[in-house]
């Protein structure tokens, strides 16, 4: 039985694909990894399989445009820059597969994978490392903002959409002020239910249009609420999380399986002779600052953070891949590294100051370190609501941020001890979590029942 696993989109996207993919080759499958060439070397490393969906550019063109990364408007080039233009090439590479031999592991993003099992059955499982995709009337998650001008194509619907940015912008804010359109837990159900619907018709125009266009070419019936349940393969959904982390609600997939944060295990890893020779010159723990692998234009926030070091006095370590982002002249208390293996690097931190991805959000956690959080858009505002509530981190706007707002959270998170005993708790937490529910397992459980189902109907 091959397994194939489908992801794309950025190195926090693919990472726990990787990690799944590693694991399972460790249990002795024979395991590819569809994704995109950035990641072919990495993949290599790891001794699975590789497969292209689809040129670079794709992702190189999202990357570089500034609007992808803006708090207002991230999410809306998500689904035009990111979802739609994937759909394609994952249909077509999932179509080309031996299915009738192969069980498809695919990305919650990887929508071409989900409409293909509608063409030609065959066993698949959705993995979505993001709770924020699980949309809850009970409990909702925090969404990113969204620009809602342009949207509606009749004036029916431009006159939906006017009245539903007027409302966002008036019961949370500015998105400069605030990142995340949120509906707190102890709110009516009326409200939730309000909430989700808004989320699941404003996700469906943007895509819908697009996704019945390809679906009409493929003879299938158009349809509608893609963000409601269709995400989902109805064989198996795993979340890519720790229940503690984000619990199952009521009415989410019945078939979800949670399991543990991917970790993916490279023994060889070691931080650069750079900065070991900048530890072993600082006498404190520094901070670190990271604003994601693959985001630019940063130099602002990385200006504000070498300003705020300074009147502290604290060393920090400034993680970026893009040398324009970073202020010329930093003193010798701060370090600029363009690449270093995350996990390593964490366990001489004292506080990270960071994005809230899901993948360096789930780092920070295993290594009980503090987290300052900056949403931006996508996931990251629910991570980082998911994060402040369990008490290991605090949440700030990136998009008002000054020196005196950052110096203060720092001297917060530092000096206020519930942080490091809830950091602490939940390193503990995510080292039982991993014990008890591999990220594995939930696979392969299910590739058992299906195996030992399509035996017994054979027979």
């Amino acid at each position: 039985m091959k397994l194939t696993l489908v992801a794309y989109g950025t190195l926090g996207d693919v990472y726990p694909f990787l990690a799944v993919g590693q694991e399972l080759k460790h249990r002795g499958y024979d395991v590819a990894v569809a994704t995109l060439p950035q990641y072919q070397e990495t993949a290599a490393s790891l001794g699975l399989d590789f497969a292209p969906l689809c040129d670079g550019r794709l992702l190189d063109d999202f990357t570089r445009n500034r609007f992808s990364w803006d708090i207002a408007k991230g999410s809306n080039s998500f689904f035009s820059d990111l979802i739609i233009p994937f759909v394609d090439p994952v249909f077509r590479f999932v179509t080309s597969l031996d299915l009738e031999n192969t069980c498809v592991l695919a990305s919650v993003l990887a929508m071409g994978a989900r409409i293909a099992r509608e063409t030609t059955p065959f066993r698949l499982a959705t993995l979505c490392p993001y709770p924020v995709f699980f949309p809850s009337r009970v409990r909702p998650p925090a969404l990113p903002r969204i620009d809602f001008t342009g949207l509606g194509q009749s004036w029916r619907s431009r006159l939906f959409f006017r009245m539903l940015g007027g409302l966002d912008w008036l019961l949370m804010g500015p998105p400069r002020e605030n990142p995340r359109s949120y509906v707190g837990i102890n709110r009516s159900a009326f409200r939730k239910r309000l909430f989700s619907e808004a989320y699941i018709r404003t996700s469906d125009f943007q895509c819908a249009a697009f996704l019945n266009r390809y679906r009409r070419g493929l003879g299938l019936p158009e349809r509608t609420r893609y963000f409601e349940d269709y995400l989902f393969s109805p064989d198996l959904a795993v979340g890519l999380f720790p229940e503690w982390f984000a619990p199952v609600q009521p009415d989410w997939p019945p078939n979800v399986a949670l399991s543990s944060f991917p970790r993916l295990m490279r023994p060889n890893a070691a931080t650069s002779e750079t900065f070991q020779r900048f530890m072993a010159t600082t006498p404190d723990a520094p901070i670190l600052f990271t604003f994601g692998s693959q985001k630019s234009h940063n130099h602002d926030l990385f200006r504000l953070a070498a300003r705020a070091c300074l009147d502290l006095n604290q060393p920090a370590v400034f993680l970026s891949g893009t040398r324009a982002d970073i202020p010329a002249g930093l003193p010798d208390s701060i370090i600029h590294l363009e690449f270093e293996p995350l996990p390593e690097l964490l366990r001489h931190m004292r506080l990270i100051v960071h994005h809230a991805g899901i993948g360096t959000s789930a780092d920070a956690l295993r290594a009980g370190v503090p987290q300052i959080l900056l949403p931006f858009c996508y996931d990251q505002p629910d991570n980082a609501t998911r994060l402040q509530r369990i008490g290991v981190g605090k949440m700030l706007s990136a998009g008002n941020l000054t020196v005196d707002g950052l110096k203060e959270t720092i001297r917060l998170v530092l000096e206020t001890p519930r942080y490091t005993e809830r950091t602490r708790h939940y390193a503990q937490a995510m080292a039982d979590t991993e014990r008890a529910f591999p990220t594995s397992q939930a696979v392969l459980d299910w590739i058992g029942v299906s195996t030992r189902t399509e035996k017994g109907a054979g027979g």
